[in-house]
């Protein structure tokens, strides 16, 4: 997956972000994107700590550029044109008509492929709603509309997608702890809620890869399982250091494990007492490759996308 950023006066901004991400970026692979007088982009690409290892599966892009530069354009018209690829766009500045007018105006090819294009429209939806009646435009959503919340898609999608994946995990783990998904919801930490909501959205991600949808998942093999739940750990390990979480770095988390699987009861409380001191400096021991993970820890991911179809509807 890449995420791509477009702005003027990027350079900066990107600084900004990957400071305010440091443990993210350290895991990451990203790259600054300008374009010459040609519209040719001029690239600068960036690797993550040795240290920490590459296991994030996932790439940062920021252009140097207005979404209007002839240079940009060229790179989603390429980007669209192929078909083994899928794109979805979100305009975010504080400006709405600003917003409403760079999405009317991107390449034809991007309309008429009809992906999603979110507008952010703090007022009102109402000037996205009309363009997408007339057809021309693509697939359309306004949001962000501080007048009319309920209408918003990403408000539903996010909260009540949100609320299925946190009731998914307790009817795994605690099947008696919480009659409804809303009761666990709102007993739920925020850091955590932001998680499950996380964790829906990418459940159309994991459909569009995997099919899941149309498969009967009860019959999927372990070796199935495996680069389903590799996807799904990858995309909690990201959420988990976009909330603040840290990872340890490779050799410290190897030495912690070799103790925490120890046949030595002194070393597994030791490891134990290491535990506690990590979670104390916001470290989370499972931003790990999924491959590494415990056994217990590679179920939970498929607790939740055993609930996929539930989770979707």
């Amino acid at each position: 997956m890449v995420i791509s950023f477009i702005d003027v006066e990027m350079k900066s901004k990107m600084q900004r972000f990957v400071a305010a991400y440091s443990n993210l970026f350290q895991l990451s692979n990203y790259r600054y994107v300008s374009f010459d007088d040609d519209g040719m982009p001029v690239i600068r690409k960036f690797s993550p700590d040795p240290d920490y290892g590459d296991f994030l599966d996932i790439e940062w892009e920021f252009f140097d550029a207005d979404i209007s530069d002839m240079g940009v354009r060229k790179v989603l018209e390429e980007r669209a044109s192929d078909d083994n690829g899928s794109l979805s766009f979100a305009f975010c500045r504080v400006d709405g008509k600003e917003n409403a007018m760079d999405a009317l105006s991107l390449p034809s090819i991007l309309l008429e492929k009809e992906y999603p294009i979110f507008v952010y429209q703090q007022d009102s939806g109402k000037i996205i709603d009309q363009a997408g009646v007339s057809g021309r435009f693509g697939n359309l959503y306004a949001f962000g509309m501080l007048s009319d919340l309920h209408s918003d898609p990403l408000f539903h999608e996010r909260t009540l997608g949100g609320q299925k994946v946190n009731f998914s995990y307790y009817r795994a783990k605690e099947p008696d702890k919480y009659p409804d998904d809303i009761t666990a919801w709102f007993d739920l930490e925020d850091v955590f809620k932001f998680n499950s909501i996380f964790s829906a959205n990418s459940m159309r991600v994991l459909n569009h890869n995997f099919h899941l949808l149309d498969e009967d998942i009860s019959a999927l093999t372990e070796e199935q399982w495996t680069p389903i739940c590799d996807e799904e750990h990858r995309r909690w390990m990201m959420s988990m250091l976009i909330l603040g979480f840290k990872a340890l770095d490779e050799r410290t988390r190897q030495k912690w494990g070799a103790l925490a699987k120890s046949d030595n009861p002194e070393k597994r409380i030791e490891a134990a007492q290491q535990k506690k001191q990590f979670k104390k400096a916001f470290y989370h021991l499972n931003i790990m490759p999924y491959d590494d993970l415990p056994l217990e820890d590679q179920k939970a991911d498929r607790d939740i996308i055993q609930n996929i179809k539930y989770i979707l509807s």
